[in-house]
């Protein structure tokens, strides 16, 4: 959806990037996303994570304003997330806590962006159906990593997972969270 205008957006968000490596990462993750397909590239979701109240869902709310997309979070069965993922098929899906997703499904999700293809299901006489596709970068935010929040009941991530699931520190180490400059 469209709200606001490109001068407000300049002035607003894209002028306070300048300078804040996790705002412009936030801000380009969406613009790649149309490239995937054509490239054949598969998605990723970059999940900024540290402590609470350092800027990582402002960051996301930036990556919306790229994007017009509402952001979801991660208090979804991977049922309603295949959903999310066909609806912003060549886009950006923006996902907040980590911490409310249950750990026993966070390696199905990330197989699930990475791959680009539903759950396999049958209609009621055993018939396969046909499996939506989809290509997505995504933002993430959580204080824990995706080994942290798998370990939670013993699982461990793969390799497989984690370069698709790029785990970010939120901090940028300058004392501002996720800022570098506060621009004043």
């Amino acid at each position: 959806s469209i709200k606001g205008n490109l001068k407000g957006w300049q002035e607003n968000i894209a002028e306070y990037a300048q300078g804040n490596s996790r705002l412009i990462m936030a801000i380009t993750t969406p613009l790649a996303a149309p490239f995937l397909t054509p490239l054949q590239v598969d998605g990723h979701i970059f999940n900024l994570y540290g402590n609470s109240s350092i800027g990582k869902s402002s960051a996301l709310a930036a990556t919306c304003s790229v994007t017009g997309f509402e952001m979801n979070n991660f208090l979804n069965t991977n049922n309603s997330m295949e959903s999310v993922l066909v609806s912003h098929n060549d886009g950006c899906v923006v996902i907040d806590e980590m911490g409310l997703a249950h750990p026993d499904r966070m390696g199905n999700f990330v197989y699930m962006v990475v791959t680009g293809k539903t759950k396999g299901r049958a209609n009621q006489k055993g018939d396969r159906l046909d499996t939506a596709c989809f290509k997505n970068n995504g933002l993430a935010s959580a204080e824990t990593t995706l080994e942290g929040k798998m370990g939670e009941n013993g699982n461990k991530a793969t390799a497989g997972q984690e370069v698709r699931f790029v785990d970010i520190p939120a901090d940028a180490g300058c004392g501002f969270g996720i800022f570098e400059n506060t621009h004043g």
